[in-house]
């Protein structure tokens, strides 16, 4: 077996230097391929092997053999061979060449037919042997090693011998990456692998097996799956993996059960708190980070200081999902403040009196009066039918947090008949005021006895002694509140209020409704408000102020930059600040420019647009008229039908102005099809052929004779100086498009050799293709009257040499020049031509052509 494998090998090389020459000559050879590539160990199975005779191989081969691996039993019964048609050869069922399966292979000849049929294989031609056989039982590949022969003489293996890989062994198959068990992901997905190169099949939970390959996805819901995966290598063996795990979405509810209340004097507090699932809790007091913590957790430790708190709680199952719960409250242990903010005179000549009260914080309140005992009360508490005395009043409060505060106390005199002040001269109230100055004139009725002194105070100043009139100047903008008293006989009487508003400022205007910046209406409109009961005044541009409406509204407005400006004016003609707009109307809309695209004819069934505009737009596209969507540059169409296609995009700048431009193209994507419309006879002695061919469409045309490329040519196409044996010609179309006839159409014709008694024997050594490894000698029969002969060799239908010998031989040489080149005797088929000379050699003239021949050199004679 070891020494069928070198020889296999050794053959196998020479056949990839030996299979052609250098000069493209064809020498017998075969390819040989096999099915199946994979088996399991000690199975029958079906086998192909076939064996093709190379097209250009110059024999027809009539046996063939096929060495069985070892280990491998081939049962006789079940061999068939088959050989298809090719040249002049017939499709032939081929028999045993002796015992059909002896020493090791299958031995294959063909069958002997009747009436001159030829039951060879010929060049072209494949001989297809199929049979059954069991494999061997060791893991391994083996060989199946075949031969092509005529006679004894074997054909050259172009590649290598068809193999099959023996394997009983399944693939381990492994899962690489898993979701987390138990995982909160919907989305699992697997990575995994084999041993070995192998097919995949998938599946989640008890859904069928399905194609798959690493990494595979799912979409899973809530509750426990199993993922299963198995690979089966090329021999059929399976081997699988499996994995299981629990997806929990649900999140956990987590409840505080035990808190302090919302409002706390201690600063220390305590919570208690469970979950509806087995979890892990996170804790948080403000702004601090999560920790960990468990139930009942206290804070107290530094202590908490005064304020509002929030307690957080986050609960975290196993499969990673959270819940959380927030509880908020405030520690307050700082007593209220309270402060007497309004109280009456001291004295008093009203026998009412009413108090206004405040604390520092939120609070309620306890009053008392005259010692009477602390009851709940608001501010104001009002307080009537006060006998003439002194009078004592007491306010204390208690937080939400139960903190009392120290309490307040005024004392006062009640003593009837004050007297009191009437105002005979104010400023105007309610209505505003647009002086910075006020006079206040006052007096007192019906006061007996010596005339009373007055006080006066205007807003937070102290009460001073004053006269009527009392004037202020240099008022400040706002609110004013005089306050007078007087005090007579009996005491002070109670103070006359009054309050007025100082406005020497306009009022403040806002813009609430505008157009858009930029735009491209030519006109616009606006709607203008004030901080108080205002008229207004507006201007466009470069004009004057002029009144206005709150709605004000502007047309046939020229392109360009443009600014609104409106003030107010309130009742006191008082001028308010200037309040501004300014925007852009445009309505040039963008040009746009299709920059690439498709040719006008493409055989292409994508397409890609380039496009821009001459200003930032936004861009919509449609095809076809399919309607316009939104796109951006480059814009890029796939799967297109054959026809006419049209492409338009339309550009929006800034202001909604909108630009288009448009392209069109043609697809063609069809081949055209070639027809042969005529051709030279299947055998003909002619050595020129002609040819004419035509196509489905406009189409421009590539030739190919025999091994040749293609080559553009036109119809009607000729070709001369063809050799004697098989031609094939053939042509394809080639559309506007570029589209190629992928199935060139094709003609096969035999050119026959002329019958010349004198051409077919005047040449005799070396015999008609002869294989030689050293340079030979050329010899040829003499002619009558011939005084030399002009000898010419060619290879690969290229002219090499030319030679003028006096006698009927000429020796080849290994090397030589010719045309002023260096010339080698290099492997390959080479064709001589001998004419006979009459005369001078220099007067060259030769009579008919004695005839040609061929001889092979092998790759030896380029050594020697």
């Amino acid at each position: 077996m070891f020494n069928r494998r070198i020889l296999l090998a050794i053959s196998t090389a020479l056949a990839l230097v030996l299979v052609s020459g250098a000069s493209g000559e064809p020498i017998d050879g075969y390819t040989a391929t096999g099915s199946p590539s994979h088996v399991k160990p000690s199975t029958q199975n079906s086998y192909t092997i076939a064996l093709t005779n190379d097209p250009l191989s110059l024999g027809k081969a009539d046996k063939a053999k096929i060495g069985i691996p070892l280990g491998f039993v081939v049962a006789p019964a079940s061999v068939q061979a088959s050989a298809s048609a090719a040249g002049d050869c017939v499709a032939s069922t081929w028999v045993a060449d002796g015992t059909l399966v002896a020493d090791g292979k299958i031995n294959l000849k063909r069958p002997t037919l009747g009436g001159g049929a030829n039951s060879r294989l010929c060049p072209g031609a494949t001989l297809t042997v199929v049979f059954s056989a069991t494999s061997a039982a060791a893991d391994g590949t083996y060989i199946w090693a075949t031969e092509l022969l005529r006679g004894d003489a074997a054909f050259v293996l172009s590649g290598s011998q068809p193999t099959v890989q023996v394997d009983g062994t399944p693939p381990v198959v492994t899962i690489s990456s898993h979701p987390a068990n138990p995982s909160n992901v919907t989305s699992p997905s697997f990575a995994f692998s084999a041993t070995e190169p192998a097919a995949f099949q998938c599946r989640l939970d008890n859904a069928p097996y399905a194609a798959c390959t690493s990494p595979v996805s799912y979409s899973a819901g809530h509750g426990p799956h199993t993922f299963t995966v198995r690979a089966t290598d090329a021999a059929g063996n399976t081997g699988q993996a499996s994995y299981s795990w629990t997806i929990d979405t649900v999140s956990p509810i987590a409840t505080i059960t035990q808190r302090p209340p919302a409002a706390s004097a201690s600063r220390s507090a305590t919570f208690a708190f469970s979950a509806n699932e087995p979890s892990s809790f996170l804790c948080k007091l403000d702004g601090g980070g999560f920790v960990p913590c468990t139930s009942p957790t206290s804070y107290g430790e530094p202590e908490l200081i005064d304020g509002a708190h929030t307690f957080i709680v986050k609960a975290t199952d196993a499969a990673g999902n959270t819940g959380e719960t927030s509880y908020s409250w405030t520690i307050d242990t700082a007593p209220p403040t309270v402060t007497i903010t309004e109280k009456p005179n001291d004295p008093s000549g009203v026998k009412s009196a009413t108090f206004r009260f405040s604390a520092s914080e939120a609070a309620s309140f306890l009053c008392d009066l005259d010692g009477r005992g602390f009851a709940s009360c608001s501010s104001p508490a009002t307080y009537n039918n006060l006998s003439d005395s002194i009078h004592i009043f007491k306010v204390k409060a208690t937080d939400a947090a139960g903190n009392t505060g120290a309490e307040a106390r005024y004392d006062w005199l009640v003593e009837a008949n004050l007297p009191v002040v009437t105002l005979t001269e104010k400023p105007d109230q309610p209505s505003e005021y647009a002086s910075a100055s006020a006079t206040f004139a006052f007096k007192v009725d019906n006061t007996p006895g010596k005339s009373p002194t007055f006080e006066c105070k205007l807003d937070g100043s102290d009460f001073a002694t004053c006269s009527s009139p009392k004037i202020y100047l240099n008022l400040s903008e706002g609110p004013h509140t005089f306050r007078v008293r007087a005090t007579g006989t009996g005491g002070t009487g109670p103070e006359t209020v009054y309050t007025w508003t100082v406005d020497t400022v306009g009022p403040t205007s806002a813009i609430t409704q505008r157009p858009a910046d930029p735009t491209n209406s030519r006109s616009a409109s606006f709607t203008v408000s004030a901080n108080e009961p205002a008229s207004f005044q507006c201007k466009l541009d470069d004009a004057a102020f002029a009144s206005c409406a709150p709605t004000q509204i502007y047309n046939a407005l020229a392109d360009g930059r443009h600014t609104f400006v409106v003030r107010g004016i309130d009742g006191l003609s008082n001028v308010g600040p200037e309040t501004a707009y300014a925007w852009t109307i445009e309505t040039r809309a963008p040009a746009v420019a299709v920059t690439s695209g498709p040719a006008a004819l493409t055989n292409s069934t994508s397409a890609g647009f380039s496009f821009s505009a001459d200003e930032p737009s936004t861009f919509q596209c449609n095809l076809d008229g399919s309607g316009f969507e939104p796109c951006s540059s480059p814009a890029s169409y796939a799967g297109l039908s054959d026809g006419g296609h049209a492409f338009a995009v339309r550009a929006t700048d800034a202001a909604g102005n909108v630009g288009a431009a448009s392209a069109s193209w043609t697809i063609d994507a069809t081949a055209p099809q070639t027809t042969i419309d005529s051709a030279p006879a299947l055998r003909t002695t002619a050595r020129s052929a002609a040819f004419t061919f035509s196509a489905s469409e406009s189409a421009i045309f590539q030739c190919r004779l025999d091994g040749g490329s293609f080559a553009p040519c036109g119809s009607p196409s000729s070709y001369a100086g063809l050799a004697s044996g098989v031609h094939r010609f053939a042509v394809r179309a080639i559309d506007a498009a570029g589209n190629v006839d992928a199935t060139p159409a094709g003609s096969e014709w035999t050119v026959a050799v002329v019958t010349r008694t004198v051409a077919r024997s005047a040449l005799f050594a070396p015999a008609a293709g002869a294989r030689v490894t050293r340079p030979p000698l050329l010899r040829w029969r003499p002619v009558r009257g011939a005084s030399y002969y002009n000898v010419q060799l060619y290879r690969a239908g290229r002219k090499v040499l030319s030679a003028w010998p006096t006698r009927t031989r000429l020796q080849l040489r290994a090397q030589w020049r010719f045309n002023g080149r260096a010339q080698r005797l290099e492997p390959g088929v080479y064709r001589w031509y001998v004419w006979p000379g009459r005369g001078q050699i220099t007067a060259r003239r030769y009579g008919k052509v004695l005839g040609s021949s061929t001889f092979v050199v092998r790759s030896a004679t380029a050594r020697r």
